[in-house]
């Protein structure tokens, strides 16, 4: 099955959701998904135009209705949706990363509650955010100097 064809943007991100059975990928402004048998239609999730580089994708698996999270690059922005919700609608966690330098975060990844993104700018590191949904945030920037341009994040529960 080629699920590139017929895409007019480029792929940023791709997310394999094989309990429910769908692939996830973003572009530019856009979150879409199909059915990994390759029936059916290409399902539109997210749409934004004012977003521009939409580079990380993670998917909440343990939840039902799936929960996505993304950033776009470019804006510097955070977000997070169930896939059930309007295409517009997606919660803004950009507010809540109370760090002066939160440029550059590449690529996303939720795990066991917790959220996780690659920032590849002086200094590079792991951002990380518990509690994203309780009043109770929290958010932190770990210094690595080991690395240099981190671009994507995988996270293995071994």
């Amino acid at each position: 099955m080629n699920f590139a064809s017929g895409l007019s943007e480029e792929l940023y991100s791709l997310e394999v959701d094989e309990e429910e059975g769908f692939l996830y990928w973003s572009m530019k402004y856009n979150i879409q998904r199909k059915s990994l048998n390759g029936s059916g239609s290409t399902e539109t999730i997210y749409s934004n135009d004012l977003l521009s580089k939409i580079t990380g994708l993670s998917i909440d698996l343990s939840r039902n209705p799936r929960r996505i999270f993304f950033c776009d690059f470019d804006k510097e922005r955070s977000f997070y949706k169930d896939v059930n919700q309007s295409l517009t609608t997606a919660h803004d966690l950009t507010a809540y990363m109370v760090d002066p330098d939160i440029s550059k975060l590449r690529d996303i990844s939720y795990f066991n509650g917790t959220l996780y993104w690659t920032k590849g700018d002086n200094p590079n590191g792991i951002a990380v955010m518990t509690d994203y949904d309780q009043s109770s945030r929290s958010f932190d920037i770990k210094e690595n100097l080991g690395f240099q341009k981190p671009y994507q994040l995988l996270i293995i529960n071994p």
